[in-house]
Order: structure tokens, then sequence, then C-alpha cells
């Protein structure tokens, strides 16, 4: 399990995403039913440090590194060796960001293994799973699909780049505003370039 401090990474990251996703398709987002944020294998949104706990077979780690103050920003990495085995299968790795305490943003990675007929296979299953609703329309790419769902306080991002690693994202929207204002108010974060493996926080060495 890795922690880090960095300004919320795995949310910048997210939104990032959604962004770009969202210069090119001139189709809107679906206007989402639910007005409760989906849960996958017991990990859902508000959840405190303690209770994201209980659902690790070693908490050595997190007992180590999880958010100790009620307020701030932090991102935990947690491998699929790392949790309970009933909730590690098809499971690469799960990235949780927490803000003041409560768990703001789910992505989870799957492995390799598990395989989809292609991109539009992969997101209607996965929206499917979440009880979220089918795309009104095709996902933008060929063979390297993005996806978003807009709900009330979050949001559902859902990539598949060519078939390696897919992934989805479940944020809470009201939590990543407020640590993005935060950052603007505290000026630690002028700009944020994100690429495949690579993050540049200007002012700062890379």
């Amino acid at each position: 399990m890795k922690f880090t401090r960095l300004p919320l990474l795995l949310i910048i990251i997210a939104a990032s995403a959604a962004f770009a996703f969202g210069q090119k398709t001139k189709t809107p987002p679906p206007t989402c039913p639910n007005l409760k944020a989906p849960e996958f294998r017991g990990f859902y949104l508000g959840m405190t440090a303690l209770e994201v706990r209980s659902k690790l077979e070693d908490t050595t780690l997190f007992d180590i590194n999880a958010p100790k103050g009620p307020t701030g920003s932090h991102a935990v990495r947690v491998s699929a060796a790392e949790l309970k085995e009933e909730l590690a299968e098809g499971i690469d790795e799960l990235n949780l960001a927490f803000v003041d305490g409560k768990l703001a943003a789910i992505k989870v990675t799957y492995t390799d293994a598990v395989t989809w007929d292609n991109g539009q296979d992969f997101i209607n299953q996965t929206l499917a799973s979440l009880g979220l609703p089918k795309p009104t329309a095709a996902p933008q790419g060929k063979g390297n699909e993005k996806y978003r769902v807009e709900c009330k306080g979050f949001a559902v991002t859902l990539s598949y780049s060519f078939g390696v690693s897919p992934s989805f994202t479940i944020n809470d929207t009201v939590a990543q505003k407020l640590a993005d204002q935060r950052l603007e108010n505290e000026g630690e974060i002028k700009t944020i370039t994100v690429t495949p493996g690579t993050t540049t926080i200007p002012g700062r060495p890379k």
C-alpha cells in the first residue's frame, strides 16, 4: 500500500480525464436518476478510514498510513493482495482518496485477465453492475473509450484503453470542489499537467 499527501492526486487525475473526454464529444451526459452514489464490493463514498480498514486482509500498512486528522486530503493505493480474498477477484488495485476523513473517490483498476468484447461491452457491463443507465450514444474513441455519468453529488468515469487495465472512478463532486478550492486558497498549485506516468507540479522538482 502506498500513501501520499500530495494534493488529492487521484481526484485531480479523474477530473482531468473527465475534462479531456468532454472536449471530444458533443453528446451531453445522461441525467442520472440515482440520488445515491453506487457501492463497489462494500466500498462507498463517505466511508471512514476505520470502515475501509475492515475490508483489508492485512491492515498493518493501513494502520500506519491512514489519515489521522479530521481534515485534509489524502490518497491511498491498495493492491489486490491487501484486500480480503472475496473482494479481490479480478482487481489489480484500488486508489482511494479521502477528504476530511471521508472517502471521496474510489478508482477501481481491473487486471488484464478480466476480458470484455470491446470498450462498449466494458462500459455497458460496468454501468449495469453499478446500477447506472447505459450510454445513449456510443462512447468516443476506437479502442480507447471513455465515458462519464454525471449525477447529483457524484460522477462516474469509465476508461477502456485498448483493453489494458480497464478502470472506473466514482468520485464525490462536492468534496472535489472543496479540495480544489482549498488548493487555490493555499496557492499550492497553479496548474497541473497529467500525462500517463507523469505528474508535473510547478515549483516542485520533477
